[in-house]
């Protein structure tokens, strides 16, 4: 969103592309306090919903669907920016940094795959509605922010470290084990004329 409206104040005839929803990954994240501007902090939703309503006040054209050809909107410029894409643990099933909004688990097990801060931050999303939520990271300690850390316990949370992929006896599992510029055109815009790169896949 951000590079259509700055494309747009260019004057520049502009359409966005979304697969999915505006606002992409950061939709899913239950609470952001270190985006400037929310200094009580926000939901990545309604941080998300303020970008969108931003958006509406210049002319660009929104188009649903996925982008599959560079070459297929006619466009003289093309700005590549889907972010980046998760890495999955390999086991059936699995969400990768699911959406607790979307995610049916009501009263179910669930368990959280990872370490790092939006592992803790999804569990203590989750933890609302869950049966029971169980974070299961392969190392001993968390690489997540004390705070986030601390947060998801006291929603409680379980932390198991030292955990195996063979302990999945859970009714939800949601990964979040890291992200990767991995877009199916990356490689393609990386040589194409009149392709640019914006944002975390750069």
């Amino acid at each position: 969103m951000a590079a259509a409206i700055q494309a747009a104040r260019l004057g520049l005839s502009t359409t966005l592309v979304e697969r999915d929803r505006l606002g992409g990954q950061a939709l899913a994240a239950p609470w952001i306090e270190n985006y400037p501007g929310f200094p009580e902090g926000i939901t990545g939703k309604d941080l998300m919903s303020v970008f969108e309503r931003q958006l509406k006040n210049w002319p660009v054209k929104v188009v649903f669907g996925e982008a599959k050809d560079l070459a297929s909107h006619d466009a003289k410029c093309v700005i590549l920016a889907a972010g980046l894409t998760p890495k999955l643990a390999g086991i059936p099933g699995e969400i990768p940094y699911g959406d607790p909004d979307r995610v049916d688990h009501a009263g179910k097990s669930v368990l959280v795959i990872g370490g790092g801060d939006a592992a803790f931050d999804l569990a203590w999303g989750f933890a609302r509605n869950a049966r029971s939520v169980t974070i299961g990271m392969r190392s001993e300690t968390p690489r997540a922010l004390p705070k986030l850390v601390g947060r998801a316990t006291s929603a409680g949370v379980t932390v198991r470290t030292n955990w195996s992929p063979a302990d999945i006896s859970y009714d939800v599992v949601i990964s979040c084990i890291g992200k990767e510029a991995k877009h199916p055109l990356l490689e393609k815009a990386k040589k194409a004329p009149g392709v640019l790169l914006a944002g975390a896949i750069c």
